[in-house]
């Protein structure tokens, strides 16, 4: 198994093992023999080739022992999302593509399609019954491979290879640039293809960090998949569909189940993804006008709303959270449906820090003059305490500054 849930064909097998050498040589790493070998074993015994192109609908058959009702969840959300189509078959076709559902000895499946008149195996066994893991795998069998092995994961993540168990170190392996399409869609940390921060730990220690502050329990975010995947789905798949194109605004694309209207990052609305929510009884405030002069807001118990920031043009914000409670608290990574999440970044499309359990004293700048805060709790004693204000970018400069001769 590559990547811990990746099966490989021939071909696949043969690229990784000459990429791995490669990447262990340029960066120091000593590839262990048992790796290189066991490789070596399953570019054997794995056949198929990734040359075939899914056609729509996808056939799928799911076995008995596996939850069939989780399974067409997932990918009916996938269907609403894009033009990806699935339709399920009450038993195991001969000569036809498509997808068997099983359950195997884990989580796990090709990249691609394999076969022209096959179906292939999507294991999904113990502990594997959840809307992302199922959608993580589907992912796979699309095309997609894992967030941290992007050709520019150095760029967004540190990989601390002296904590990688020995013989795992082949699930760091970058894909080479002129054989991965991004569409230019940004790094995203919340990805359902991105593992956690002790993903392969051989001693419970941090495998991959964020170089972006407070983005370490957004790391293995796994309910379903984020906006940016679904978008990069629909570009690689339905960019076709639409003959009269939209101009989709705050980073929306044209939904390709009614080509009249753009499909928005959650936050934003309208045809072209070019307004912003209004106030409702719930969420009363839909988005504040930050000032220098420090302003506080607190947010208490069982609602999902989404904030908006919005400074002077030429400005920062920064956002002290005083103090939260997002109750009850997963490891690694947070739940979203309990959580806070701050987008801080320029790209809103990109998944924004997200952090749960409790939390005290945390301030985050924002890049431009633009913060979006979702608060998503489904506990009545949750709550945050926030105080937000604007401050120019030299006076940022200064306090960096005077920060480095400290």
């Amino acid at each position: 198994m590559f990547e811990g849930d990746i099966m490989l064909n021939h071909k696949q097998a043969l690229d990784i093992v000459n990429n791995l050498k490669n990447q262990a040589e340029k960066e120091g790493i000593n590839i262990p023999d048992q790796v290189d070998k066991s490789i070596t074993r399953m570019k054997r015994k794995i056949d198929g080739d990734i040359k075939y192109n899914w056609t729509f609908p996808i056939k799928y058959f799911v076995e008995k022992n596996v939850n069939s009702t989780v399974v067409d969840r997932a990918l009916h959300l996938l269907e609403l999302e894009s033009c990806v189509r699935f339709n399920r078959t009450d038993k195991i076709l001969n000569d036809t593509q498509g997808l068997r559902y099983y359950f195997g000895p884990g989580c796990f499946s090709y990249v691609g399609k394999m076969y022209k008149s096959k179906m292939q195996d999507v294991s999904l066994g113990e502990h594997c019954d959840t809307i992302g893991t199922v959608q993580h795998e589907t992912l796979h069998a699309l095309g997609f491979d894992h967030e941290q092995c992007r050709y520019d994961r150095d760029e967004h993540l540190d990989i601390f290879f002296n904590n990688v168990e020995k013989g795992s170190e082949n699930n760091f392996i970058k894909l080479e640039k002129n054989k991965a399409i991004t569409f230019g869609i940004p790094y995203d940390y919340g990805s359902v293809m991105q593992y956690t921060y002790t993903s392969f730990s051989q001693n419970d220690n941090v495998t991959m960090l964020p170089k972006k502050p407070f983005y370490n329990e957004t790391l293995g975010l796994d309910e379903k998949a984020s906006f940016l995947d679904i978008k990069l789905l629909n570009n690689f798949y339905c960019s076709d569909i639409c003959l009269n194109k939209l101009k989709c605004e705050n980073g929306g694309y044209q939904d390709p189940n009614d080509c009249s209207k753009c499909k928005c990052v959650e936050g934003f609305e309208g045809l072209l993804c070019d307004e912003m929510p209004k106030p409702t009884p719930i969420c009363k405030y839909a988005h504040f006008e930050v000032l220098e002069k420090q302003q506080t807001l607190t947010l208490l118990g069982e609602k999902n709303c989404v904030y908006h920031f919005l400074a002077e043009e030429g400005t920062k914000i920064v956002l002290h959270v005083e103090k939260a409670r997002f109750m009850p608290r997963t490891y690694p990574a947070c739940s979203l449906k309990n959580s806070l999440e701050i987008k801080y970044l320029d790209d809103k499309t990109v998944t924004g820090a997200v952090i749960c359990g409790g939390k005290v004293n945390l301030h985050v700048k924002s890049i431009n003059h633009h913060l979006m805060l979702y608060y998503r709790s489904s506990e009545d004693d949750n709550g945050a305490v926030i105080s937000f204000r604007s401050v120019k970018k030299s006076f940022l400069l200064k306090e960096k500054i005077s920060k480095k001769k400290v």
